[in-house]
């Protein structure tokens, strides 16, 4: 995760602090292996989130092979695009996209240390305001079903890209042409709290406008 590299600048920098706050200097050696033994410790800890996610994402190959779903391991994350689509303008889970969402818990029931950001798509009818809005209550469907299948709720987050075109599987398409759009991916990641230190200010739930997002619990998203 990117959490790694800003983790370590971190520590690496409270450890120069420390190292030279209560003296005039400092043996270069002493700096040295300091710096040295952080810097293992930060690699050590993303080699180790990069093998979980890796089996992570064999478990759920494993546990979703009879469903459509396409598993993309990105090293720090795990993205998995479903075919958790909906009608035209609706927000509604269909019962036919279900299972996979609880073979998709069932198995996360069994990973409480990593997160899950459910990501919610539109086609390219209506403006991009009420669009993010829609993606949004369709990402939020999606969490609550997940939550619903045994997931802590402050581990799933909904966020929405609405009609982004880079995003979208058949760009600009809406109405009939535009079914791929209107879905929802999971990304897997590691908790920020399993990781150790974050950016100042960081959290499961921001609000407002987030790089091109819409997040859960943002006021003014659209019509």
């Amino acid at each position: 995760m990117k959490i790694h590299a800003r983790a370590g600048s971190v520590a690496i920098g409270v450890a120069v602090l420390a190292l030279t706050g209560c003296h005039n200097y400092v043996k270069r050696d002493e700096f040295d292996r300091t710096v040295a033994d952080l810097r293992a410790g930060t690699e050590s800890a993303r080699l180790e989130s990069r093998d979980e996610i890796a089996s992570l994402g064999r478990d759920l190959e494993g546990k979703m092979k009879s469903q459509d779903v396409a598993i993309t391991d990105l090293q720090d994350r795990l993205r998995l695009d479903l075919t958790a689509h909906f009608d035209f303008d609706k927000s509604e889970l269909r019962p036919k996209d279900e299972q996979a969402l609880n073979d998709f818990a069932g198995v996360m029931n069994k990973r409480p240390e990593m997160q899950v950001t459910v990501e919610g798509f539109a086609d390219s009818a209506g403006s991009p305001a009420y669009n993010k809005t829609l993606g949004l209550k369709r990402a939020e469907a999606v969490r609550e079903h997940l939550i619903e299948s045994g997931l802590q709720a402050g581990k799933v987050k909904a966020v929405s890209y609405g009609d982004q075109k880079s995003r979208q599987l058949a760009p600009g398409a809406w109405g009939q042409n535009g079914q791929a759009n209107r879905r929802v991916a999971l990304v897997v990641e590691k908790s920020v709290d399993q990781v150790g230190l974050a950016e100042p200010g960081a959290g499961p739930y921001s609000a407002g406008n987030v790089g091109g997002e819409v997040v859960k619990g943002s006021k003014g998203a659209g019509q």
